[in-house]
């Protein structure tokens, strides 16, 4: 497996689980406070590294198609 493969994939498992996390947070931190935090940063950090990892993985189909197409 590639550095990229591996970067995408401890990425998504600490996403994963971060996410777990957040959920378990969020039943014992119910107050303005949590939503204003999920509103402001959480949404958007999820949002973002969601995006990094199906970015990470276009890059690692174009290096593979890169790969197969020059000699």
């Amino acid at each position: 497996m590639n550095s990229l493969a591996v970067s995408k994939e401890q990425l998504t498992d600490s996403l994963r689980q971060l996410s777990s996390n957040w959920e378990s947070a969020k039943g014992a931190w119910n107050d303005a406070a949590r939503e204003d935090f999920e509103k402001n940063y959480w949404m958007e950090f999820e949002s973002s590294t969601t995006a990094s990892i199906v970015k990470l993985q276009d890059l690692m189909d174009t290096i593979a198609q890169a790969e197969r197409e020059i000699p």
